[in-house]
């Protein structure tokens, strides 16, 4: 029987070879399908940020050293022979840190588009585009929720028995993923 949160209808979107692949490897019954959340603004502007960003920023850059002295006789700093070029460090560190501020979290986003974790009674199907990871109880090692800090969203880190590492952020519910997941490796008490 699977298990559907209260005011929920069940998930029946579940492609067929995801089925297969749990009956393969004896999973057992399905709980939930978590997905990668959609971020359509964080796309919308982080797509041509990453684009156009970098092109722009070095072009804005060879023209703020070309000019750099032009600005620096303005400011009236014509003493000083390295002036304009510490001033144009300053201003490209400050776009670079703009750049960077907006890109992350879109670079995020958009390498979490795609990401749906199967979560079943004796393990879970990790799938991301065409790749589709099994992952039985038994094979994973460890599992670590770090938290968000700065630009890193929280993330679950996932280590099998292989040496493989498997990362999943920006999952609706990931919180609750990871409290299963751990709840699933906790060893069980000796009676």
């Amino acid at each position: 029987m699977t298990y559907t949160p209260a005011g929920q209808a069940p998930d029946t979107s579940i492609p067929d070879a995801i089925v297969g692949l749990a009956a393969w490897y004896s999973l057992g019954p399905f709980i939930k399908a978590y997905r990668a959340q959609e971020r359509t603004r964080a796309m919308l502007v982080g797509c041509p940020i990453l684009i156009l960003g970098p092109p722009f920023l070095c072009v804005g850059l060879v023209a703020l050293l070309s000019f750099s002295y032009g600005i620096a006789a303005q400011m009236g700093l014509t003493g000083d022979d390295n002036a304009p070029q510490l001033i144009a460090v300053g201003i490209a560190f400050i776009a670079l840190a703009v750049f960077a501020v907006k890109a992350v979290p879109a670079a995020w986003t958009i390498n979490a588009s795609g990401t749906v974790v199967y979560l079943y009674q004796n393990g879970m199907i990790h799938t991301k585009g065409a790749r589709t990871t099994p992952l039985p109880w038994q094979h994973i090692a460890t599992a670590r929720l770090l938290r968000a800090y700065r630009y890193n969203p929280t993330k679950l880190v996932i280590k099998t028995l292989d040496r493989r590492t498997i990362t999943l952020h920006s999952i609706k519910d990931l919180r609750e993923l990871a409290g299963r997941v751990q709840q699933a490796l906790a060893p069980m008490p000796l009676l």
